[in-house]
């Protein structure tokens, strides 16, 4: 992989992990600048030297995981830079838990093997319902973008106003054509919604938590006094909402009643494609979100989704 393009291509030092190699980096302060803005930017960067004790130069995204996941579907929203920091701050937890994974099954498997009381659904929106928060681990972006298309075409089905959180609030650029794939022309008019990254997490350009859970509050409270039955709510991201200690986001929702009285559902989605041992999902993540496994194999292939200036890797 050739570095010299736009600044988007940097490798930066990765102390965590010396031994892993031909690791493809996003320059964070670059992109993030030109993203969220001088003054954005800067201060959630200070927000997360002071959460997490950790700097931009300390964070690493390999080209097949984080690179991929975020740089498409966010459209280089700050989640870029959550999702790993949330692995650096577990890193102590369930030491190789998913070390031997090499498949959805596997991963199923090994998890319940940590806690039996792990619940792996196969028919994953179906056993839905408001108020559950779901995290979702996919092999491929096309997995991603289907279980997606079928999220929101079984909202439009059952009267739920469906909420893509997104780093690019763009139509046209949200996850190729989800909102039209397999729809009629002007079938969902009304109900669906986009909301940038910066809106939905952050107030007064700095990351915000609890802001966060009172807007999904306001949504789907909002929803049902349009007339519909509630809210499906994707935040399309790697990133937890959480103070940077362990279970903030499931100490948010306790605190605020949302558990039972939210009529939404939350999905977060995390790109576990080319899984290996040296790419640790932590069970930890566990504490704050309800987990749903897609059992369906896919390929694992390197394709052409970076940045601009990047190639594939060959």
């Amino acid at each position: 992989m050739s570095s010299d393009g736009p600044p988007y291509t940097k490798v930066l030092r990765y102390p965590a992990s010396e031994d892993v190699r031909q690791k493809v980096t996003v320059s964070v302060d670059t992109t993030l600048t030109e993203v969220m803005g001088e003054v954005a930017w800067p201060a959630l960067r200070k927000q997360l030297a002071k959460l997490y004790g950790l700097l931009p130069e300390d964070l690493v995204y390999d080209y097949d995981r984080f690179i991929t996941s975020a740089g498409v579907l966010l459209g280089y929203g700050p989640t870029l830079i959550l999702f790993p920091l949330v692995l650096s701050h577990l890193k102590d937890s369930f030491p190789g838990v998913l070390d031997e994974a090499r498949s959805m099954e596997d991963v199923a498997k090994l998890l319940q093997d940590v806690d039996p009381s792990i619940k792996v659904q196969s028919a994953v929106m179906e056993r839905t319902k408001f108020g559950d928060h779901i995290m979702l681990l996919y092999d491929t972006l096309d997995m991603k973008e289907r279980v997606l298309t079928w999220f929101y075409k079984g909202a439009i089905e059952r009267n739920h106003l469906f909420v893509l959180i997104t780093g690019s609030p763009d139509r046209s650029t949200v996850t190729g054509d989800v909102f039209s794939r397999g729809l009629p022309v002007g079938s969902d008019a009304g109900r669906s919604e986009l909301m940038s990254v910066r809106d939905a997490l952050f107030h007064d350009y700095v990351f915000d938590p609890r802001s966060s859970i009172l807007k999904i509050r306001e949504i789907a409270e909002g929803a049902k006094k349009k007339g519909f039955r509630g809210a499906r709510i994707v935040l399309d991201s790697g990133g937890l909402m959480r103070y940077g200690e362990e279970g903030g986001l499931a100490l948010l929702e306790a605190g605020l009643g949302l558990r039972t009285s939210m009529p939404a559902v939350v999905m977060c989605a995390y790109d576990v494609r080319g899984l290996t041992d040296k790419d640790k999902l932590r069970a930890r993540l566990l504490d704050s979100h309800g987990l749903a496994i897609v059992p369906e194999k896919l390929g694992l292939s390197r394709v052409d989704y970076g940045p601009p200036g990047q190639r594939k890797l060959s």
